[in-house]
C-alpha cells in the first residue's frame, strides 16, 4: 500500500499513514521490529511524504520504502561509512576543551616573548631591550562551530 504520513511519533517508532486509493487511515504502521525501542536503525519519514507499507497480516503493517526522511536514528556499537578509512568522528566536545589549553598557553607564551629581555648583555654593541617585532596575541577560544558539521551527530 501507497500512503502519505500524517503523523509520527518517535517514541513508539510508528507512524499514520493515509493510503492514496482511499482506504481508511492507517495508525500505528512500524517504522522499526520492535515498537518504542531505543537501539537500532530507524528511518523517520518526513510528515505529508508518500510511504510504502508491507503488511504481516490484515492489521500489522511496517514502512518499508520512504519517499523523503526527516531523520535517520541510528544506535549501535558501531557505525561505519566510507569503509571506515578515516577513522572515528571528532568528539567535538573533547576538542574543543583541548584546543582551548593549547591556545591558552600559545597566548601565554607570546606575552612572555613579547616581554623577553636578555639582561646583562654588555659586548659590543649589543643593546638588550624588548623584541622590536612583537607577537600578536591570539585572543580568542575555539567554539564547536569551527569543526563541528552539526548534521552528523554521534
Amino acid at each position: 500500500m501507497v500512503g502519505v504520513v500524517n503523523a509520527v511519533n518517535e517514541t513508539k517508532r510508528t507512524c499514520d499513514v493515509t493510503p492514496i486509493d482511499g482506504q481508511a487511515k492507517r495508525s500505528g504502521m512500524r517504522l522499526q521490529a520492535i515498537l518504542s525501542s531505543a537501539v537500532g536503525f530507524v528511518l523517520i519519514p518526513k510528515v505529508n511524504s508518500k510511504v510504502v507499507i508491507t503488511f504481516f497480516d490484515r492489521q500489522t503493517g511496517f514502512v518499508s520504502l520512504c519517499e523523503e526522511v526527516d531523520k535517520i536514528l541510528i544506535d549501535t556499537a558501531l557505525v561505519q561509512f566510507n569503509l571506515g578509512a578515516n577513522d572515528g568522528l571528532v568528539n567535538i566536545n573533547d576538542l574543543v576543551t583541548s584546543m582551548n589549553v593549547i591556545e591558552a598557553k600559545l597566548d601565554t607564551f607570546i606575552v612572555i616573548f613579547n616581554a623577553h629581555v636578555h639582561s646583562g648583555v654588555t659586548t659590543g654593541a649589543g643593546v638588550s631591550a624588548i623584541s622590536t617585532t612583537l607577537e600578536t596575541v591570539h585572543g580568542q577560544t575555539s567554539v564547536k562551530g569551527d569543526w563541528e558539521d552539526a548534521s552528523v551527530l554521534h
